[in-house]
């Protein structure tokens, strides 16, 4: 399957459909939540219109097909003529879906099997089933009026025309105002307009049109048998371009009451919808995105981020779109800028603490590495703004999937999003969209009460699930919570004893923070019988171990019968770290600020061993301690007699200490990999080169932690 463009219009066409798509799915759901709004209907209506125009001028038929069912029956409910429902909704999802497929088709050239009559039937009938009869035409709020502007042979030839009864018609025609090539669509609109009658009039003329003086809206004045449903079949095949008013002018005697933007800013009298529609379109294109006031980014930046895409960088009003590779490899280089910025400070101090004869260059090369060190910060920042996008661009893929699985379960489920307007690196976004969806699977399923229960338990029938990101520090925090029936501890300290996860004796000694982290353990589930939906014990084991390539935490609190709440914390971005430097035996080890709870010295009299596993004793708090020469050497040393200075690390709300010879200091470390000749190694994250050119390693915390006893309690 081939089409007769170029492969950089094909890929511009791929990313275009691909937000749309995204934009169609996305207000649909909304769509079914808000009932039949107007703003909301017209921006589907776009969106699908111009899927049709884009399609049908790439030559795939079956795409434009579809898309021109699905404006029929959302012409319809722009119309009032048919009612918003769960199965209107459904169809519409299904006919998404069945475009989300024609999209792959185009992009890998292998026909995939789309039932389009199937499709296209299922629109019909939901169009058939009017539901409510079609609302009376507004009356007319005023004469149509010839514009102001025309030419003394335009009207002498308007004259002809109504002496001889010809038809004269007056079209207001809005351009999309992202629209790449406006000017374009102007033309290709008088090219269709000459074919349905004789054009007499235009603003702005064809001449500015030609020097690309176009910006959102065209007028015309045609004679001919011009009808509204003419006009509309012949501009359909335009992309990017809506008929908004065709104003009869047969009978026009010269009365002058405005063009019909001017009528529907007129005091007292009301504009027509499609006015009133133009007029909000317009309003709201501040704001980013049309129709919806207070929109932050078209559909362009609403889908930037996506994998092997582009994204889409605003500032000061003004996008332009970048590679994703570009952006990484920008990142890179900032990474050994950094690096070379700490070598340079370690070098001036050691110039000025080693030569006082060059004291004067010492200074000037201070000064030197204290402007470059500032510019580096500044463009490290920069650069990591340019990397970050507003989480909504994750979380809108949630609602369908709640939606349907809402209804896999047969429950009632509200679900409320917060906080999409906080950023967060690409990278991050990129790796944290399975935790989430398993978290939010897992309060739909399990958390969330059927409605029988949930009437017995005196709440409302539909349940509540929320979605929530806030920035915490130099983190982001991301919250699943849902008002279910909650965790109950007894029964995961039951299932933990009957799946072999703990001994009799130690599932009774184990306190509601320690048996509330086993449902983290690979195939541990609660559920009595394992559906399509849950019940494998899967799902939180991907959270947990995603959470742990991240250097992520997660905490769970929970109140049987009010609900639970999952509550991960994440870095802001993977390329660039805080991290703490600790020295064990003359090697430098890194560890990520976000586990570091803070750090204490302990001398050997401090160390106590329980069951053979030494321990240390913080306010009261028994916590296992690790010796890092016994993790990365193998080596077993007496305590030295200075004792150790010991990093208190916070792991999934767990506390153990990492034993060090000393600290060293924070500083910014750039994470890199150890590559595929290394491959992975238990304990180890990655690796950062520090400013005297030697190599560190990333510790990994998670990974330490997994060899824990976790017998910590209070003492």
């Amino acid at each position: 399957m081939g089409f007769d463009v170029s492969a950089d219009d094909l890929k511009v066409f791929l990313e275009e459909a691909e937000e749309q798509l995204q934009l169609l799915e996305e207000d649909i759901v909304k769509l079914e939540q808000r009932g039949e709004d107007d703003a909301l209907l017209q921006e589907i209506f776009r969106a699908a219109h111009t899927l049709k125009g884009s399609s049908a001028t790439l030559g795939h038929q079956r795409m434009a097909e579809l898309t021109h069912a699905m404006e029929n029956l959302l012409d319809k409910l722009r119309k009032h003529q048919v009612e918003v429902s769960s199965e209107l909704i459904d169809a519409l999802i299904r006919c998404v879906d069945g475009l989300g497929e024609l999209k792959e088709e185009i992009a890998t050239g292998k026909t995939r099997e789309v039932d389009l009559a199937v499709l296209i039937m299922g629109l019909q009938a939901m169009g058939a089933e009017t539901g409510k009869a079609p609302e009376p035409p507004a009356p007319p709020t005023g004469e149509a009026a010839e514009p102001e502007d025309l030419g003394w042979q335009a009207k002498q030839r308007l004259a002809e025309a109504r002496e001889q009864g010809e038809k004269t018609v007056r079209i207001l025609i809005a351009i999309d105002p992202k629209a790449p090539m406006p000017s374009v669509r102007a033309f290709q609109v008088l090219l269709k307009l000459g074919e349905v009658g004789e054009v007499v009039w235009t603003r702005p003329t064809q001449a500015e049109i030609e020097d690309e003086q176009v910006h959102d809206r065209l007028e015309a004045v045609v004679i001919g048998d011009v009808t509204p449903g003419g006009l509309a079949a012949a501009l359909s095949e335009v992309p990017e371009v809506e008929l908004r008013v065709a104003s009869d002018l047969s009978n026009e005697r010269g009365t002058s009451p405005g063009t019909p933007a001017e009528q529907a800013a007129a005091p007292g009298r009301a504009a027509p919808a499609p006015v009133q529609a133009a007029a909000a379109q317009a309003a709201s294109r501040e704001a980013g995105r049309p129709g919806v006031p207070g929109g932050e980014g078209g559909p362009a930046a609403r889908a930037a981020g996506g994998e092997g895409g582009s994204q889409a960088l605003r500032r000061s009003g003004r996008s332009v779109r970048v590679d994703v590779e570009v952006l990484d490899n920008l990142m890179n280089l900032v990474g050994e800028l950094v690096i070379d910025r700490t070598r340079l400070t370690r070098l001036v101090g050691q110039i000025d603490a080693t030569d006082h004869r060059a004291s004067g260059t010492g200074e000037e090369l201070g000064r030197t590495a204290s402007h470059i060190g500032r510019v580096s910060t500044d463009l490290q920042e920069e650069i990591m703004r340019a990397r970050m996008l507003p989480v909504e661009n994750l979380f809108k893929k949630f609602p369908r999937m709640v939606r349907d699985l809402a209804q896999a379960v047969n429950k009632e489920i509200e679900f409320v999003i917060r906080g999409e307007e906080t950023e967060l690196d690409r990278s991050v976004i990129e790796e944290i969209g399975d935790p989430v969806m398993h978290l939010l699977r897992n309060s739909v399923d399990h958390g969330v009460e059927d409605a029988a229960a949930r009437r017995a338990a005196g709440k409302p029938e539909k349940g509540l699930v929320t979605l929530e990101a806030s920035h915490e520090e130099n983190s982001i925090v991301i919250t699943v919570r849902d008002d279910g029936r909650g965790i109950d501890p007894e029964r995961i300290r039951r299932k933990a004893v009957e799946k072999g996860l703990l001994g009799e004796e130690a599932a009774r000694r184990a306190d509601e923070r320690e048996l509330l982290d086993l449902i983290f353990a690979p195939g541990f589930s609660t559920a009595e019988q394992v559906t399509e939906v849950s019940g494998r014990g899967v799902g939180m084991d991907v959270v947990h171990k995603n959470l742990e390539k991240l250097n992520g935490s997660i905490e769970i609190k929970t109140a049987p019968g009010k609900g639970t709440e999952f509550r991960i914390k994440l870095p802001l971005t993977l390329a660039i770290i805080r991290a703490l430097l600790v020295d064990m035996l003359g090697e430098i080890y890194a560890i990520p600020l976000v586990s570091v709870l803070e750090a204490i010295h302990i001398t050997p009299a401090d160390i106590k061993t329980i069951q053979t596993r030494e321990v240390i004793i913080v306010r009261g708090r028994v916590l296992p301690l690790v010796r890092l020469e016994r993790v990365f050497l193998g080596l077993e040393r007496e305590t030295p007699p200075e004792g150790y200075a010991v990093v208190l690390i916070s792991l999934r709300a767990r506390e153990f200490g990492l034993a060090v010879d000393r600290l060293v200091g924070e500083q910014e470390v750039v994470i890199k990999s150890l590559g595929k000749f290394i491959g992975e190694v238990p304990g180890v994250s990655g690796a950062t080169i520090l400013g005297d050119g030697g190599v560190s390693l990333i510790l990994d915390m998670a990974s330490l932690g997994t060899s824990v006893p976790w017998e910590s309690r209070t003492a």
